[in-house]
């Protein structure tokens, strides 16, 4: 491993057993290079900030590698939760920040962005132009409902397994793809 990410890992290390005990918002850059014996000079090399920290953790150990596994949509979710459910005092303490550059946003917009290309992807297995208005809502309208599911789920301890939590989601959202390609009434 480099010694940057190995650097990032240990800093993440530390996050992650003090989000054991403490809220995000309780801990300071200070507490993570206190607990890593990192310097605070080292973390404003690699981070912007703790949000930054929580972000690339997510990246790194969730998003990274279940691109690398699949490329179908419902399978990504049920991958990211069940990462999750490795690390639940993190990801539920992530979670309860929002705001301006806060993991929930950063949560929202990646699962965002694999909403859309698994649309996109799914018009162009199918020879079908991308209606981009009606998929773009399309797309929005499905992360609100996956971004709030598993806030919910996260929030109740993650009890469900992930298959179980998405399965009732696959339906209604393969229906609302259908729509998406319908062809728009005639004005």
């Amino acid at each position: 491993m480099k010694r940057s990410n190995r650097t990032k890992q240990d800093l993440a290390s530390s996050l992650k057993l003090l989000m054991r005990t403490s809220c995000l918002s309780d801990i300071s850059v200070q507490d993570i290079v206190d607990s890593s014996g990192i310097s605070r000079h080292t973390f404003y090399y690699h981070f912007i900030d703790k949000q930054d920290l929580v972000q690339w953790v997510f990246r790194s150990e969730v998003v990274e590698p279940i691109e690398k596994e699949t490329e179908h949509y419902f399978e990504k979710l049920i991958g990211v939760m069940e990462r999750m459910q490795k690390e639940p005092a993190f990801y539920a303490r992530a979670l309860e920040v929002s705001g301006q550059n806060s993991f929930s946003e950063y949560f929202f917009d990646t699962l965002l962005h694999m909403a859309e290309s698994s649309l996109r992807e799914f018009a162009q297995s199918r020879s079908r132009e991308f209606p981009e208005e009606r998929g773009v809502f399309a797309a929005r309208f499905v992360t609100y409902a996956v971004v709030g599911i598993i806030k919910e789920w996260v929030k109740s301890g993650m009890k469900e397994e992930p298959q179980q939590v998405m399965g009732m989601l696959l339906g209604v959202s393969e229906g609302l793809a259908g729509l998406v390609f319908e062809q728009p009434p005639e004005d």
